[in-house]
């Protein structure tokens, strides 16, 4: 049997579509039949399809028995990558004490490996939960990190990653001129590397920080761009997160019919995927037609 040759990204999305019932079910085999080396492995390449998805309690689930698994195995790399990609997961789930326990318990193990670009991507998603709660000085330490470790291991995808990340904490903290730069350093770096989701969320970022400084066709721009992106890569919470921003400038900018009409579209999407997000959007949505009478 020859295996299947997915040669772009349209193909390899609907193939995920199609298969990903049948892989959650073979990581759980691998898990039960002593394949603990396969179970971990399997759920790590499921990461960024469910993710982008919002399937998290599949996602969940499966990062669970990839941890068990690479416990059995005694295998650290895989246990440092099971804790990271389930502590992603509890922060979506809500379940932030948990996620942050993994998370430390994720760069104890890359630190131990001596795993540098491990610990980077670590700090950064720790940084995006952190940033979450509010708590955006901690991110923004965790952004530092995580770019020191990356430029440091010359890995320019995840320094334009950080670099994005570091941006959006300074843009949270009002520190807008040092944003715009790491945004812009970002954005020159993803043209090199071809990152579409990167560049989805630095477009976003910029958005934020045009509409925070009071441009906001600008913002409408930058959050046109962002959308454009997530779509093409079917991720579907980040887009509707960005639709909630975008309402936001259109409404900024007098325009609120067209405000109303992108929250609807964020709404749909979040009801869609279950998420707690909803209720923001739906609060927004309630305040626009309470203003119009």
């Amino acid at each position: 049997m020859r295996p299947e040759e997915i040669v772009d990204h349209g193909r390899a999305l609907a193939w995920f579509t199609t298969e990903y019932p049948v892989l959650l079910a073979a990581v759980a085999h691998a898990r039960h039949i002593g394949f603990d080396g396969h179970a971990w492995q399997l759920a790590w390449t499921l990461v960024d399809f469910l993710q982008r998805r919002g399937r998290w309690p599949d996602l969940a689930t499966a990062q669970r028995t990839a941890l068990a698994g690479a416990r059995r195995a005694g295998d650290r790399l895989g246990q440092a990558n099971a804790h990271r990609d389930l502590a992603r997961v509890l922060s979506r789930l809500g379940r932030v004490d948990e996620a942050a326990t993994n998370y430390r318990e994720a760069l104890t193990i890359f630190g131990a490996l001596g795993d540098h670009t491990g610990q980077a991507r670590t700090h950064r998603a720790f940084g995006a939960m952190l940033d979450g709660l509010g708590r955006h000085a901690e991110a923004l330490e965790h952004g530092q990190r995580a770019l020191a470790l990356y430029r440091d291991a010359g890995h320019l995808a995840g320094e334009a990653s950080a670099r994005n990340a570091v941006g959006w904490a300074h843009a949270q903290l009002g520190q807008y001129a040092p944003a715009l730069t790491h945004c812009g350093q970002a954005l020159t770096l993803l043209r090199r590397t071809g990152d579409r989701h990167g560049e989805a969320n630095t477009w976003d970022s910029l958005g934020f920080i045009h509409a925070r400084l009071g441009d906001h066709a600008e913002a409408i721009r930058c959050y046109g761009r962002a959308l454009r992106l997530y779509r093409r890569i079917s991720d579907r919470y980040d887009e509707a997160d960005t639709l909630s921003r975008l309402g936001e400038s259109r409404q900024a900018a007098g325009d609120t019919v067209g405000a109303v009409r992108t929250w609807r579209r964020a709404l749909r999407i979040l009801d869609d995927l279950g998420h707690p997000d909803a209720e923001r959007v739906r609060a927004l949505l309630a305040a626009a037609a309470t203003a119009r009478g």
